[in-house]
């Protein structure tokens, strides 16, 4: 009888999820497909300005973008003004929760000609 009664109160619980859950599913910053489409990280100076784009274009804060991926909100200001360079591993780490690259990924011609 008790695994019935918790059954019946996970079942009433979804059920009846309403109000501020159910509009936060509207708002989410990352449902917008076509947001990195054309996206070039090389037309940019230097990769904070690539950051603050790809950031701002999604809608992220700073502080927001800092909390997920554990980077320091300074660190990430001062990446997005050109005093600071991204370590690899917070790269890979932005590059993962922003969905777009931020750095070239490609060979230079000369190591691809045969």
């Amino acid at each position: 009888m008790l695994c019935h009664r918790a059954a019946s109160y996970r079942l009433t619980h979804v059920v009846c999820a309403s109000g501020p859950t159910t509009r936060q599913v509207r708002w989410r910053q990352w449902l917008f497909p076509q947001a990195t489409k054309g996206w070039r990280p090389e037309r940019f100076e230097h990769e904070g300005q690539a950051l603050q784009f790809a950031r701002q274009s999604k809608r992220i804060p700073i502080w927001k973008l800092g909390w997920a991926t554990s980077i320091s909100r300074n660190y990430l200001e001062k990446v997005e003004q050109g005093e600071a360079r991204l370590l690899p591993e917070c790269r890979e780490e932005l590059e993962r929760v922003l969905g777009v690259p931020l750095k070239r990924r490609r060979k230079s011609r000369l190591d691809r000609t045969p």
